[in-house]
This record gives C-alpha cells, structure tokens and sequence, in this order.
C-alpha cells in the first residue's frame, strides 16, 4: 500500500504532496493502480472504473492538480451536473488556491469566463456543456490543456448529454496535440470498449474500501440480506407494515432512533416531498438550531421555504430540483454537520453532491420516462442508477460502515429486485448519437468546424465511440454514407448550411448558433429574427417570445389542463399586445382565433420570464402560475436558459454587423434573464453574497439617480448612514466584502494566468509582476519595457513639472500620450477625477490620443463618462485602459496572436475603454 508522502517519488511535485498529505491517508487500491498506470506522467490516458466511494474522484484529483502545477498550462475537470462542479470548485479552491489559479464554468457561473478563453487560469472545474461551448469559442481552450478529467463518464449513456459529450470529446482526441484523458466512471461490468476508443489504460478495481450491506426488503419486514463479503441470508427488519410506503416511514424511524443518518430516495419530487411531511409528522419536533434558523432568514422568500422549516424542525428535509441552490445547500450542510437526521431525495443526489450517510432507502425501483408522443411511461430504474443511489452509504474517510436497503412490493417483487439490483449486472454504456437526429448531429459538427465535406463526417463518425459500438455493426461504413448524405440534404434545405461542391459552409450566423449548442431548428428560428432585428429594432416581449419558443428554454411552466384537455393561456398568462411589434410572431399568435400546444407553452413561458426578468418575487410568480411547476429553482432555471439563448444571439449581432444599440439591448436582456434583475445589477448579483435577496438588489436601484447604491464603487465608497432600512450591517458588510474579494481574486487570477504564460514564450516574469505590483516611477518604467517589448516606439517622461503625461508612443497618425496609474489600495478602482488627469496632458504635441493605464480597474463612473466623450463628434479623445488588460496585450504580441502594429493602432485610436474583446477583434 503506497502512502501519500510517497507520492514524491512518483514524480508528484512536494508542494502539492503536503496538500494531500493533510487530507488523505493511505491510497485505496483503485488509486495505487492508477498511479501504478500512469496517472501522474501526463501522458497516459486512462479510464477508471470503479465502485461509488472507492476514492477514484481523488484520481481525476491528482492527475489534475499535478499536471496543471508541473507544467504551468491548463489542467480541466469536467463533471455533468452544476452541483457537482460547484462543490468540486470550492474544494480544490480551498487547498489548492495558494498554489494554483482555480476556476469555475457553468451556466450558473460566468464570472471566469473571459479568463479561462484567454488561458489566464490553472486548474478549472467545469460541465460538459460549458466545455463545449467555450472550446468552440476559443479553441486554444483545449489545446492549451494538458490534462483533462472526465467524470462520471459512463454519463455517454445518458439521453440528455450523452451525445454532446462524445462529440466533446471525439473532438479533444482528433485535436494536434490531444491532452492526457483520464476518465473516471462507477461500477461496469462491461465496458463496452469505451477504453479502446479512449486509447486509454483500464484501471478497474471491485475492491470498495467501506464495507456495504444491501438487502431487499418486503412490506412483511422480512429481508433477504447480502453481506459486504457476499453471503445472503434472511433478516428481519422490522414489523409487519400494510405496504410499501408505510415500511419505508418504519425503516427510516427505526433507523434515526438507532442513532443512524439516512437518505431515503423516491422517484418524483411529489413523492419526495410528500415522504418527508410523513416522516416529519412520525419523528419528535425539537425545533431548528441557531445556525439553521439565521440560513433560513438569508434566503429569498419561495413555495418551499415554510415546508422545509416545518421538516428542519423534526430533524428531516428534502432534497429535489424545486429547490433553490442556497435552499439545497442549507438541506446538504445541515445534513453534513449532523442537525438533520433524515433526507429524502431524487436520485439525482445520487451523481449530484458527496453527501455521504450510514444507511440508504431506496424506495422505487420504478419511475416515469418519457416516451415519443408527450406520454409518460413507468419503467424500472437502471442497475447503475441503484448501483450510484445506494453507493452513498458509508462514504470513504467518513463512515466506517453503509447499509442500503431496496424496497419491494410484495415478496415476489422482493426475489427479482435481489436478481436484477444485488446480483444483476450494471448496463453498458451506450452511445447515444445513433438515438438523436442525425441532422441535428451533423449541424454540430459542421458549425464547430470540426469538418467541411461529407468525406470529412465520415472521419469524423468513424471516431466517435458510436461507430465501433453500434454503426459498424449496422452497415458500417455504407450506411454511415448514406445517413450523412440525408442529414446534409436536411441541413443545406435549412438555408443553414451552404454546399459549394464538396465542400460545406455553415452560414455565420448558423456557426454562431450551432457553436453555441442550439439544434438546427432552433437556429432556423432565430436567424430570421436577428435578421428582422437588424433592419427594425423588436421589442422586448417579441423578442423574449422568440426566445421561449426555443425547445432549449426548457418546459417549465406547463400549460394548465382541464378535462385532460390544454387550456389556451390568453386569457391569463399570455403578455397583452401592449408593446408588441406590428407583424412579429407574438402579435400575429397573440391575434389567432386558435393556436397549437408549441405556441401555448411559448406563450406561457414569456410571460413567465417577463415576470422574473422584471424583479418579481419568487412566490409571486409561482401564485401566478399554479400547479404549473413554476418552483423559484425552475423559474431560475428558465431565466438561465434564455440568457444562452440570449447570449448566442448578442454574438450572432456583433458577428453579422448589427448595431452597437441591438448588441446592448440583447446582452441587457440577457443578464436580466440570468438575474431576474435589471442588467445594471448584474455586478452586484454576480457576487452571490449570502443573505442579500434580489428584492434587496432592488431597492439599491434607483432609476432616478444616476449613480444609485448599486455599483461595486458606491457599495465602497458611499457612507454607512446611506443604507439604512436597506441593509443591515452584516449585509453591508458582507457585500463591500464581496465586491473586495471579487476584485482581488481577479486581479490574483489574471496575474497568475499572464505569469504562466509568460513562461511559455520567454517573456519577463518579472516584468509582469512589477505590472502588477510596481509604484509610482517603477510602474512608469514597467509599462514603458512592455511597450518596448512588444515593438512600440515608447519614451518614458522623466521631467514632469506639472501634470505632463508619464509615457508618449511614437505612431504613425501622431503622438500618443499615456498617464499610468495605480489605486494605494489594490482593490480599489481608479476615479474619474484620477483617470482625467491625462485629457491636460501633452501641450504642444497635438496628441492623437489620451491613454490612461490603470490599475487594478477604472470605477463605473470613469468608463461611462470615457465613453460618453467617445461617442462626441468634437476633437476630444481618451482611451481608458485596465492594468489587466494592457498585461493581456503585451502578452499576447509576445505570443503572436496580436502583433505590434495593431496594438499601436488601438491606443492610438480606440476611445472609450479598452477590453479583452477589442484585442481579440485585433488578432492576429
């Protein structure tokens, strides 16, 4: 057995050893294995599989953090579900954010985005479809990557994301340079050669460290038992109850007297919730805790608050999709530090969160799916999602024993659940690509550039996991031909696609759309409408119709029905023609004697939007909508959906040339939608500080003053006194906090990301730390030598009477002066009256520009009045440009993706504020 503080001698640097020394003990035998195998040379990929609570997330772990410290570039992790990316960030942030630059992307978090596109990062934590898309958007995202790790990988199986997932990473493994793939999946005991198509070493142990006794109980009490060493025998375990939901009320009382933790799983939200009001009723009220009752007063006001105080109170909760993150992450902290007992949950806690337990209920072995045709239909739950469920009990390093019991309906069902659960094997993972339109496949790839023939789609499907597991079996290459030569007929009948010969185009604004995840018919559906957009500027509801008719927004809120007929929601839910643009879709919809089930659902879901895009409170939106599944977390949900949308749309109007007011329209609606809050709180909401509602976001908002209590600067700058009845002190408190802490960590991360790329082309590490930390005439002199260095014509102004400019560049239009300056306090952003200095500047040379380099940032104020004067038709001109930002220019000429020339050009005739997108639209 290899003990960590071993781990030097397999090439893993000390630092990080006495990270891991501090958290982890002896390797379990998965991960000796995978150490044995390679998992720390960077080059070796491997697919490990292994049983839930075996240790192997701690080998995505290793290979990760080492990679991304030996080398200095990018290491990923990858997960499928936000939870989990969320609570794998806060780890690795917590022991490794003194040694590495840690990051995060999911559609819940944006905040990293713009840095991990440039590289400025070491170690991120992202979703499959964040991955996705930012490599897509910037494909260096993966060729910088030098490790990446695929969790839950068995996840290729999963209707929802398979299919995305293997065109991901059929994509990473036909890159150049491909990085080392580790894969990490549970129990299969058939692999299906997903290592193989992996070219990956297999890394399989059985071997489960905690010791797992499961059994299949009957309502009778009776169980047939299957000890951890895998002997079966008859048990009793507890009296006789009247049918399956009454035992599994029984199993967990006696349990949680036992003085043990559990999870029970149910196969619906209903069901969840109505299984621990039961249990609720059954188990002693002592009332909540400190701690408990002051997260409740932080959290916004929603339908389920008042049932989970009521179950908190009797040591349950409940666990399901209708809860709000915080809501959730209240339920999993109590439930970790022991103040509740019992919770009841959908088995997607399962894959979601580690929250580790002494036993595991699972109390369905069925659920509903649906089926073609908007049915539902029961079917059995999957050996792996059992496998997952019950796999919670007994946790490694924090229990030393689990138990999980499977509920049967009667004593017959009770034989075949111990056949197919206990002793059946676990499926095997199957692709999903043949099960998805195979237009809507070839859209993808065509419009991520990953081919341009249908030659080229052959290849490619030729290297996806589907082709050896299921095409070449179903006619091989011939059928392939012949399914792709339909799909591109499809594709180029859209308008989407253009042929030229044998070569195919997507159209840009299909490339945007398509990159961005869309399907083809949703990006037939949007390309017309920036079209119509361009030539006559729709408004807000139109454009939000437009949106929700999208498949991707989501299917929440439902239609209500009466009579098990749909009712047409007009006359109630539907915004009025008030508004609308004469000729959109809504009016003419809004205007039909009669309209289909897609436009009721599209209707219904706008006005739901329009209500939490404008602020309204959770329970009011879902007293507007009842029993239509409008939870706060399905509504955040909604709003989060169309913000993509929204988002792939703001890029398709830069890319096809419209106007600078429809940018800015569409991106203020889209961070109203992520929100639920007006655009110019979105700095604020972006912090997630806890205890601060967005009905508090809003009364900082005050539309009648310019400046408002709203901005990062005035949360800073503006006294105590001026909040009162708006926040109490903590809030405040934690809010100036929050913005300090968001502008440090900035500022930390790029710093980081510019240091370690800098290494990468033999560019000064100490010119870019004195960048960022340098005063007064040192900071001058440093961004002088990085003027220089990237091949501009700069002096340094060393006589400076009164108010001359520090730094003038030689260019071809003229002079430009340039004024550096820095906050004494780094977290602090630059005033206008600071930034302005420089507009004095430079008497007698007749400058072509006023450039101001700043660090860290410029203050709200300073931008909006910078580009205020851009926009004048007189002669005035200055260009604010943000210390990061300059570093990120300098850095990039030196790595050649930008090149002198244009660097001179933009300071010399950008106005305004300079940003990270200006460079790239100045790349080389």
């Amino acid at each position: 057995m290899i003990a960590i503080s071993a781990l030097a001698s397999f090439g893993a640097p000390p630092e990080l050893v006495a990270v891991w020394s501090q958290h982890v003990g002896d390797l379990t035998d998965v991960q000796e294995r995978a150490l044995r195998a390679g998992a720390l040379d960077g080059r070796t990929n491997l697919l490990v599989v292994a049983p839930t609570s075996s240790g192997k997330t701690f080998v995505g772990e290793l290979a990760a953090t080492t990679s991304a410290y030996k080398q200095r570039q990018h290491a990923i992790f990858i997960v499928p579900f936000r939870a989990l990316a969320d609570e794998h960030y806060r780890l690795f942030r917590e022991r490794y954010g003194h040694l590495l630059s840690v990051v995060i992307s999911t559609s819940d978090w944006t905040e990293f985005d713009a840095d991990i596109r440039v590289g400025n990062f070491n170690l991120a934590v992202m979703t499959y479809e964040k991955l996705m898309a930012l490599s897509i958007q910037q494909p260096d995202v993966v060729e910088r990557c030098t490790t990446l790790v695929v969790d839950e990988v068995q996840s290729l199986s999963d209707s929802s994301r398979g299919a995305d997932l293997e065109v991901l990473l059929t994509r990473v493994m036909r890159a150049g340079d491909p990085p080392q793939i580790v894969a990490l999946s549970g129990s299969l005991d058939d692999v299906n050669q997903l290592d193989v198509w992996l070219k990956a070493t297999l890394v399989s142990s059985a071997e489960r460290p905690i010791p797992l006794t499961q059994s299949v109980c009957a309502p009778s009490g009776e169980a047939i038992v299957l000890d951890a060493d895998g002997t079966a025998h008859t048990q009793s375990l507890t009296a006789s109850q009247e049918d399956r939901d009454a035992l599994v009320l029984a199993l967990a009382k006696q349990y949680v007297a036992d003085g043990k933790q559990v999870i029970v799983f149910r196969s619906s939200v209903r069901d969840v919730v109505e299984t621990a009001r039961r249990l609720r009723g059954q188990l002693l009220a002592v009332g909540l805790g400190r701690r408990i009752s002051e997260q409740f007063n932080e959290l916004d006001d929603s339908d389920a608050i008042n049932d989970l105080r009521l179950c908190l109170a009797s040591g349950v909760a409940f666990h399901n999709a209708d809860l709000t993150h915080p809501e959730r992450s209240l339920v999993e902290d109590a439930f970790r530090s022991g103040e509740t007992r019992v919770i009841v949950a959908t088995t997607t806690l399962a894959v979601g969160v580690n929250l580790p337990t002494d036993i595991v209920i699972v109390a369905d072995s069925t659920r509903f799916s649906p089926v073609p045709g908007g049915r539902w239909s029961r079917r059995n739950i999957p050996v792996s999602q059992y496998r997952n469920a019950s796999g919670r009990a007994g946790r490694l390093g924090q229990r030393t024993a689990g138990s999980a019991v499977l509920v049967a309906e009667d004593t017959r069902e009770q034989r075949q659940l111990v056949n197919a659960y206990l002793l059946g094997d676990v499926e095997p993972v199957e692709s999903q690509l043949p099960k998805r339109p195979f237009a809507d496949v070839i859209f993808d790839i065509v419009c991520v550039g990953a081919v341009d023939s249908e030659d080229d789609i052959v290849d490619f499907i030729a290297t996806t996991y589907a082709y050896p597991s299921f095409y070449e079996g179903a006619g091989g290459f011939d059928a392939v031909r012949e399914s792709i030569a339909a799909a591109v007929s499809r594709c180029t009948d859209s308008g989407l696609v253009v042929a030229d010969g044998q070569q195919l185009y997507p159209t840009q604004l299909a490339r945007v759309l398509g990159a961005a995840g869309l399907s083809m018919e949703s990006a037939a559906r949007l390309v017309p409408v920036l079209e119509r957009a361009m030539s006559s500027h729709p408004s807000r509801k139109d454009l939000i119709f437009e949106i929700a008719s999208c498949s991707e927004v989501g299917d929440r809120p439902w239609l209500q029905r009466q009579r098990g007929m749909e009712l047409d929601p007009r006359p109630q839910h539907a915004p009025d023609s008030s508004g609308c643009s004469p000729g959109s879709r809504l009016a003419a919809t809004l205007s039909k004697p009669h309209i289909n089930v897609a436009e009721m659902c599209a209707l219904v879901r706008t006005a739901c939007l329009l209500q939490w895009m404008s602020g309204q409170g959770h329970r009011t939106i879902s007293t507007a909508f009842p029993g239509m599944g409008a939870a706060a977390a399905r509504v955040r949900a909604l709003g989060k959906n169309a913000a993509w949308l929204l988002d792939a749309l703001t890029e398709g109007a830069r890319v096809h040339g419209a106007s600078d007011a429809l940018q800015e329209d569409l991106r203020a609606l889209a961070l109203e939608a992520r929100y639920g809050l007006p655009a110019r709180l979105a700095p604020l909401a972006r912090l997630h500080v806890p205890g601060i509602s967005r009905e508090q976001m809003l009364t900082l908002y005050d539309i009648t003053n310019d400046i408002g209590l709203h901005t990062p600067e005035t949360i800073l700058d503006t006294p105590d006194t001026a909040f009162d009845g708006l926040l109490t002190p903590l809030q405040l408190t934690r809010l100036r906090q929050a913005v300090l802490d968001d502008i440090e960590d900035s500022v930390r991360r790029k710093r980081a990301g510019h240091v370690a790329r800098s290494a990468q082309v033999s560019l000064s590490r100490r010119l870019i730390n004195d960048l960022y930390e340098a005063k007064g005439g040192g900071l001058e002199q440093a961004v002088t030598d990085a003027l220089v260095h990237a091949g501009l014509s700069a002096t340094r102004v060393l006589r400076q009477p009164e108010g001359e400019e520090d730094i003038q560049i030689a260019h071809a239009d003229g002079t430009v002066v340039v004024s550096v300056t820095a906050s004494k306090e780094d977290t602090r952003p630059i005033r206008w009256n600071k930034a302005k200095e420089i507009l004095g500047a430079g008497v007698g040379l007749s400058p072509v520009n006023y450039v101001c380099i700043g660090r860290p940032n410029f203050q709200e104020l300073a931008e909006r009045n910078a580009a205020n004067i851009a926009r004048e038709t007189a002669s005035r001109s200055i260009l604010l440009v943000p210390m990061p930002v300059f570093t990120e220019a300098v850095v990039r000429v030196a790595e050649g993706t930008m090149d002198a020339e244009k660097l001179g050009d933009l300071l010399a005739h950008r106005r305004g504020v300079l940003t990270v997108g200006d460079l790239s639209e100045s790349a080389v």
